[in-house]
């Protein structure tokens, strides 16, 4: 590259048209310097930082998160530079961080962390420049003027002539991907994308007369540009072949509706005693009746697509939100809207993981820079902010764009216990935090046995037990000794589902690797071991009286299992799409899950069909 072998090029400026693949472009930039320098730890001498602009999103839309997201992740790398954001932080009020225009503050900040002499080298990449709708020359001027052969940018945008201006005082290194000047390579770049992304679909993997026809209407449609491509093939790999035979049947559609018509079909599940609900991206929601097999009501309020559903404990009520950060609450049985309240413009593209509580009174949200917040569902009004995971001058500088990881500390999965007392937390900085809720939730009680990021936590039914899960699994006993765990899972392959059993006697987690164990909480005893999935096992369930379990893959591979027996073969095999909860008939004889909005699966446990 051009670029990174020259020391008197500083400065790469990627220029294109919308969805000509510059932020992809990146992304593979990024993953390329990832893999060729040492970037983490204390004799580390080059870093890599980097910044997705939004012009929509208030915290990624101007020059201060810019360097805010740029300095958090220099920081991650090497935590010696921590100093220079405390010396400045210490000698400023927190406003100084907070507000949208302090830009002196963070950007002498900035200059002082790239002038540590201990950094050999540091690679900073901003994408799509023209969305920072604030301070944007001063950050061009930033820009050009700590370029250097130590310190080297890459900046994308628009093509747009005072951007030009602004980086060109010394003519930057060039690459442009616009399709008037570069018709052929782009074409046949994106058709190369098409081809290679649609290939590994797997519902595509047996039919390649199919493959061919969704590949030829994707490659006639695309017009050189990546964007609506790559949102179609991300959907896409969430559906069965059925589906992709009636989106693609009309050749002469163009994109945007094809990708309307792919975005319907995934959705969110919660199940009640008697019930299941769906939400879709289209922003409806569909109650089922297991009994009957049907969708009995059909609900629409919402603008944007729905992020998470949940019944209140007797079914009478339906909690939602959507991706714009719309909460309403549903009557189940008229369907009637009781309650509507908006939680914040920009608000939802912080939010790493939701919970209802069991009364469906409080609604917590964990955010990505370690927050949690517990709204009360009735008021609309935030009821407490629970802050304790991470480091305090990380959380000063870091509400930054949801594309900036925030390995450190964003709260990854949240749970209430059954009883109500207790919210627990688990995050990327490797801790479990336990809130007492009803009582000083200003003081967690703080897990740290995992050496992982934590990708769920769960209450026993008596809420007597917490298991967590990472690399390994562990179970907290919160009302006896928690300082003392059981660890029944060790270091080697990674959970990502964990249920208890209805009686709180034994935990189910399924791996990555697509196994599915069965523990004794009390000795740690491995009871049962099961393998039949061959990729991440994404969620799990047992039936109310604890005789099945019910198990879906990242596939799309649904399996139920007798775990009352030393069989270790399933008793129920189905292939469709990929499950994201389970519900159960009352009387135990049926297992279902919608696999789109409008077609409910549903599967006899006794006679082993549909």
């Amino acid at each position: 590259m051009h670029w990174y072998d020259r020391e008197d090029k500083p400065l790469l400026w990627i220029k294109g048209d919308s969805g000509s693949g510059k932020t992809m472009l990146l992304c593979g930039i990024i993953d390329e310097l990832r893999q060729s320098i040492e970037l983490v730890g204390q004799e580390a001498t080059t870093l890599l930082s980097y910044f997705f602009c939004e012009r929509k999103n208030i915290h990624c839309n101007s020059a201060t998160a810019v360097l805010r997201g740029l300095i958090y992740l220099l920081v991650a790398q090497k935590e010696y530079l921590l100093t220079h954001v405390q010396r400045r932080y210490g000698n400023a009020t927190s406003r100084n961080f907070c507000e949208t225009y302090s830009w002196d503050a963070i950007s002498t900040m900035f200059k002082d962390i790239l002038d540590d002499s201990s950094q050999e080298k540091v690679y900073l990449i901003i994408d799509a420049l023209e969305e920072c709708m604030t301070d944007q020359q001063e950050l061009m001027k930033l820009v050009r003027n700590t370029a250097s052969s130590r310190v080297k940018w890459i900046v994308s945008s628009h093509n747009i002539s005072y951007i030009e201006w602004h980086l060109t005082s010394d003519p930057p290194t060039l690459l442009c991907l616009e399709l008037r000047k570069n018709a052929d390579f782009m074409s046949a770049a994106v058709n190369a994308y098409i081809k290679h992304r649609t290939s590994r679909l797997r519902f595509l993997q047996c039919d390649d007369t199919l493959l061919e026809r969704i590949q030829r209407i994707l490659c006639d449609q695309a017009n050189g540009t990546f964007l609506w491509v790559a949102k179609i093939i991300e959907q896409l790999d969430e559906i069965d072949t059925c589906d992709a035979r009636n989106i693609f049947e009309d050749t002469s559609q163009d994109l945007c509706r094809i990708y309307k018509r792919t975005k319907m079909v995934a959705q969110h599940l919660e199940s009640s005693r008697h019930c299941l609900a769906s939400g879709s991206h289209d922003g409806s929601i569909q109650i089922w009746d297991m009994s009957m097999g049907r969708c009995k009501l059909k609900l629409k309020a919402h603008h944007n697509s729905i992020s998470a559903v949940r019944f209140s404990p007797n079914s009478r009520r339906l909690a939602s939100i959507s991706n714009n950060g719309t909460l309403n609450i549903w009557d189940v049985a008229t369907g009637h809207l009781e309650v509507t309240h908006k939680l914040g413009v920009g608000f939802c593209c912080l939010i790493e993981s939701s919970t209802f509580s069991l009364d469906i009174r409080r609604l917590a949200i964990g955010l990505h820079y370690g927050k949690i917040q517990i709204w009360d569902a009735e008021t609309g009004a935030i009821d407490k902010t629970l802050q304790g995971h991470g480091n305090v001058y990380l959380r000063a500088i870091a509400v930054v764009a949801p594309e900036v990881p925030s390995p450190d500390f964003r709260v990854t999965t949240i749970e209430f216990s059954p009883d109500g007392r207790y919210l627990a937390s688990g995050s990327g900085d490797h801790s479990v935090k336990i809130w007492n809720i009803t009582g000083n939730a200003e003081n967690p009680q703080t897990l740290r046995e995992h050496g992982n990021p934590v990708n769920a936590v769960v209450f026993s039914p008596d809420s007597r037990y917490l298991a967590s899960a990472s690399n390994k699994v562990i179970v907290w006993d919160i009302m006896g000794n928690a300082e003392r765990p059981v660890t029944i899972h060790g270091n080697h392959d990674t959970v990502n589902a964990i249920a208890f059993s209805p009686d709180g006697r034994h935990l189910a987690t399924g791996s990555y690797q697509g196994i599915i164990n069965i523990w004794d909480i009390i000795t740690g005893e491995l009871e049962l071991h099961l393998q039949g999935h061959d990729c991440l096992v994404n969620v799990i369930a047992f039936m109310p009286h604890r005789r099945q379990l019910a198990s879906g893959s990242k596939k799309g591979t649904v399996k139920i299992w007798d775990t009352t027996t030393s069989d270790t073969e399933p008793i129920l095999t189905m292939q469709s799409s990929p499950a994201r909860a389970f519900a159960f008939s009352p009387d135990g004889r049926r297992c279902q899950h919608v696999t789109n909005p409008s077609t409910l699966v549903s599967y006899n446990i006794i006679t082993r069909c549909i």
